[in-house]
């Protein structure tokens, strides 16, 4: 009998409630409301959290990608176009400003190190792909800017030998484009001798470049073919010590001989 009146109680209390909920709603709206939206934000800020936290960086991956492509295709196109006598060196100089926008805006160290290093292969291409030759003093501002996003991108790089040793075989680049060949030769061999940058990519095309150096750098004599049989018996005229020597790659040495034989 006693468990029947306490549960009799109980329903009367809870009867009793539910009466005054709506005045007791009424009365304390204010707090309900403001309590009511806290936890919408705080479910709201989870919820932004983990987006930006598993999405954010696919995201930024994707622009990067985008980036990168823009460049590569803006190289075929002054390429395809330079070969007619256009210049579309502005289209590089265009992904150039895109990837170093990008490089600063994003949080992810890395992934702006490797936007930085392609700024400066944009930039250093955008001076290849003009149809007709610079002098040094043109050369040397965007070569200048080039060294700068290298330079950036070995600042964001550490703890990354791959991005490290690439952004220092830029800069060896950069120094080769001057004409600096003996600083270039110092960074391509600090590059191969490090211990940290083994297996990397960067080292490897350091490597590959000392050793082919000599190719890039040497002076290519052409001796001029005999048009009869006295004047193969005449001494070449010596070479004048005070003349420049003009860099001719290999490949190209070997079209331009086999170009004066015929």
């Amino acid at each position: 009998m006693k468990a029947e009146e306490r549960h009799h109680l109980k329903d009367n209390e809870l009867v009793q409630w539910l009466i005054g909920l709506p005045q007791w709603a009424r009365e304390n709206s204010r707090t309900i409301l403001i309590v009511g939206g806290l936890l919408i934000l705080a479910v709201a800020a989870y919820g932004w959290y983990y987006y930006e936290r598993d999405l954010a960086p696919t995201r930024t991956r994707i622009d990067f990608s985008e980036r990168v492509n823009q460049l590569y295709n803006a190289k075929q196109q002054a390429a395809r176009e330079g070969a007619t006598g256009k210049d579309l060196s502005f289209l590089l100089s265009q992904a150039a400003d895109r990837l170093g926008q990008f490089a600063a805006g994003t949080d992810d160290r890395h992934i702006a190190a490797l936007a930085y290093i392609k700024q400066g292969e944009a930039i250093r291409a955008s001076l290849h792909s003009k149809p007709q030759q610079l002098a040094t003093e043109q050369i040397a501002p965007q070569i200048e800017l080039a060294r700068q996003s290298y330079n950036k991108a070995l600042a964001l790089a550490s703890g990354d030998p791959t991005l490290m040793a690439l952004a220092k075989y830029g800069l060896g680049l950069c120094s080769e484009e001057l004409g600096q060949y003996d600083q270039a030769g110092q960074l391509y061999l600090q590059i191969a001798q490090d211990p940290n940058l083994n297996g990397t990519v960067g080292q490897a095309a350091a490597r590959y470049r000392l050793a082919t150096f000599q190719d890039y750098t040497s002076k290519v004599v052409f001796r001029r073919l005999a048009s009869s049989p006295s004047d193969a018996n005449k001494p070449s005229a010596p070479a004048d010590a005070n003349t420049v020597p003009t860099i001719i790659p290999p490949a190209q040495a070997t079209v331009d001989a086999n170009a004066g034989g015929q």
